[in-house]
């Protein structure tokens, strides 16, 4: 299994419980992990290189040259990503010719499960395979309409395809030359230079967001900590955030979770904390009026 990453200097600590998540997942499989990165530490590359080989995989560090991805990074509005965001549209020439198949995964990413069927997906015609997102429009006078908007987070991808049509540089054209349009940085000009060429994936490899309904959560392989929110800053802010801690447990950086009686309890437990916890200024001010209220009322009476 053929598993491709690219971390900067602020994850090392999240990747690693990556890394955990996918090896206790898969204890007895071979796993070559690609690490492309531009401007990682020493330390850092050492301590991601150190902790994968303890953990029986292949480790395959491949440096890139910082200037082509600087250029390109300097055209797009971000003020809390790096360069690393990138390195996805340098994976043609990067990888070996020998990797014809790579899952490429965020490192705000943890394992639920075996992921052997989704490596094994037959894709067909196309390039890659990736979950949708739906609800963007920005980017419907290129063709991605609302509903067909994916999520890159979760790639699967056919590296021989990859290679053949040219993404390399047709995601660095597209993003040198629209750069207003991504706002979402390479997961944008992804979607514009893959059109009709991506599998939809079931929703179950790319769990993304604490705010879909709870029956959603009923099948879960692969959990995104997508947004601003982490786990590794507030575990207890995402109904999988005791995933996250669990996996952490094993690295050096290793988070325990404060609740106690919901270490192992359903999302949907937690969904229903978080809307208590949320309307509870709007439960008080409510009692608050009642009881004035009543005070009002008995003091009339007693007049």
């Amino acid at each position: 299994m053929n598993i491709l990453i690219s971390p900067d200097n602020k994850v090392i600590a999240s990747t690693c419980t990556l890394l955990n998540s996918l090896r206790l997942n898969h204890p007895d499989q071979r796993i070559v992990v690609y690490i492309l990165w531009c401007d990682l530490s020493k330390e850092n590359l050492k301590s991601l290189e150190d902790f994968g080989s303890g953990l029986g995989m292949e480790i395959e560090a491949i440096k890139l040259d910082l200037l082509p991805i600087n250029r390109l990074f300097s055209r797009l509005s971000s003020n809390r990503l790096t360069a690393s965001c990138l390195l996805r549209c340098f994976a043609g020439q990067a990888l070996p010719e020998s990797v014809e198949r790579v899952l490429y995964l965020d490192t705000d990413i943890v394992l639920a499960g075996s992921i052997e069927a989704l490596y094994t997906t037959r894709l067909g015609h196309n390039i890659a395979g990736a979950v949708l997102n739906p609800g963007m429009k920005h980017l419907e006078k290129y063709g991605v309409c609302e509903s067909s908007y994916f999520n890159s987070g979760v790639l699967l991808i056919d590296m021989k395809k990859w290679r053949e049509q040219h993404l390399d540089s047709k995601l660095q054209s597209f993003i040198a030359e629209h750069s207003n349009d991504c706002r979402f940085w390479d997961q944008c000009a992804l979607n514009v230079v893959l059109l009709g060429n991506t599998l939809s994936l079931d929703n179950r490899w790319n769990v993304m967001s604490c705010l879909k309904e709870d029956g959603e959560f009923t099948n879960v392989s692969i959990i995104h900590f997508a947004g601003d929110v982490k786990p590794w800053e507030n575990p207890e802010s995402h109904p999988f955030g005791i995933h996250y801690c669990n996996y952490s447990r094993g690295t050096p950086w290793p988070m325990h979770y404060r609740y106690k009686l919901l270490r192992h309890e359903s999302p949907a437990i937690f969904r229903a904390r978080s809307i208590l916890k949320k309307n509870a200024k709007k439960f008080r001010d409510v009692l608050g009026w009642h009881a004035e209220k009543t005070t009002l009322a008995a003091s009339k009476a007693n007049d």
